[in-house]
């Protein structure tokens, strides 16, 4: 099993982000992935030591839904820890709030699974799609 070297440490706000994420997706019983640049970064830099160059600054998580009335759910439910804040103009991103009231890490959640057959016959729940 490949781990992350202990002198190679994940971002500690990427961790923080992410166990509060696994708690909600574990209440929630849903399945996800970390992906995107902190998912090279974990595994290039953290695993194999390997300079990525530019560090990134949100973290991207893939969730497996059924539809957007579970993902409007999933974002609900990450807000109402009080860790995340939605963010006005994007559907799918939310913002951690490492002080409360200031947002710090953009949080994007990529649905996949069930909800991509719903994505091909409409564009979500509002007019904006998903980037």
């Amino acid at each position: 099993m490949l781990s992350v070297a202990p002198e190679r440490p994940v971002d500690p706000l990427a961790i923080e982000i992410l166990k509060e994420v696994d708690r909600v997706a574990q209440e929630l019983g849903l399945e996800y992935f970390v992906t995107g640049a902190t998912a090279r970064d974990i595994l290039l830099s953290g695993v194999f030591g390997l300079d990525t160059g530019r560090g990134t600054k949100d973290v991207d998580l893939a969730i497996a839904i059924d539809g957007w009335p579970q993902f409007e759910a999933v974002k609900r439910r990450l807000v109402e820890t009080g860790a995340f804040a939605p963010d006005q103009q994007v559907m799918h991103r939310l913002f951690h709030l490492r002080e409360p009231g200031r947002r710090s890490y953009p949080l994007d959640l990529i649905p996949f699974g069930p909800i991509e057959e719903l994505q091909t016959r409409s564009r979500g729940p509002r007019t904006d799609r998903l980037s």
